[in-house]
């Protein structure tokens, strides 16, 4: 359920930030905290800090660019 949830939110992000017509920094803090999110496990929820290991840098590297 709280797959579904996380799903659910990360597509109304993604809407609000379409509807708005929002410049490209505000799409790269979406990705951002979205990237956060599924690296602390917060799509199976579990609450925690992200791990950060030696493939951690493909995953912020579209959130950085």
């Amino acid at each position: 359920m709280a797959e579904l949830l996380f799903i659910l939110v990360a597509v109304g992000i993604v809407v609000a930030l379409a509807m708005n017509r929002a410049p490209l920094w505000a799409w790269a803090a979406g990705l951002a905290a979205l990237t956060f999110s599924l690296e602390g496990g917060w799509q199976h929820g579990n609450f925690g800090w992200p791990t950060l290991h030696a493939w951690s840098w493909l995953v912020w590297r579209p959130a950085v660019v």
